[in-house]
């Protein structure tokens, strides 16, 4: 009877698309104070209709998160090159600009999206900047008809899906986990980006924007992100991304 009320009096385990939140943006937050990111990380999941931490048990993963410190997650320029040639070859460098470039240009549109994903959404890190070269292949076959005639299809599709694979990345280190990217692999190779949201986390970071969506997406400033179920981002200026 004890272990029967135990296991009842037990919180529920936070999912790991949670954990990946918290981690991420405790990591690319790191100068917000922690109980400030605590509650609001706790406000927008509960927005979401998802189980939050209690603010005690969300403090103890951003501090756990930020007593972390891999260079990687600084932010990528193109001097960070040299020290990572390896990752960095010359022809990656016009690619990962035209990625920060499109990343501003919607930063533009909309001062609250600067900070959708926890930093400016242009300032990439360095292991977000490997990981766009090092799935931007297989990205560009895979979604050749899509990225064909739609611009933010092109760009945006090898950036998101980048973000969904560090943000894993980044958890599995802070748990001193190896990084299996399987399940992440299976949903990729199944063009099956919802999935692939979902698993990784990212579905969570977007679920609360725009506020108060209606689904008239016509006349909406959001458009709704390409492939993505729940998940939008401000829409273009007029004379469209250079």
């Amino acid at each position: 009877m004890d272990n029967l009320e135990n296991k009842r009096s037990r919180p529920r385990e936070l999912k790991p698309s949670i954990k990946r939140l918290i981690y991420y943006r405790a990591v690319t937050q790191r100068i917000v104070p922690r109980e400030f990111l605590a509650n609001a990380l706790i406000k927008e999941i509960e927005e979401t209709g998802e189980i939050a931490p209690t603010l005690e048990t969300a403090k103890r993963y951003i501090s756990r998160a930020r007593n972390t410190d891999n260079p990687i997650d600084k932010p990528w320029s193109i001097a960070c090159c040299s020290e990572y040639s390896s990752f960095f070859p010359p022809d990656s460098i016009p690619a990962l600009m035209n990625y920060k470039q499109w990343a501003y240009n919607l930063s533009k549109v909309d001062g609250e999206y600067k900070n959708l994903f926890g930093i400016s959404i242009s300032d990439i890190s360095i292991r977000h900047a490997i990981w766009i070269i090092r799935l931007k292949p297989f990205i560009e076959k895979a979604f050749a008809n899509q990225m064909a005639n739609d611009e933010n299809i092109r760009l945006g599709y090898p950036f998101i899906i980048a973000m969904i694979y560090a943000m894993s990345e980044i958890t599995c280190e802070i748990l001193d986990e190896h990084f299996i990217s399987t399940s992440l692999d299976n949903a990729l190779s199944a063009r099956d980006l919802n999935t692939l949201a979902r698993i990784g986390g990212l579905a969570i970071l977007a679920a609360s924007k725009p506020a108060n969506c209606n689904g008239y997406c016509e006349s909406c400033k959001y458009m709704r992100i390409p492939g993505f179920t729940k998940m939008c981002m401000p829409r273009p200026k007029k004379e469209g991304i250079k």
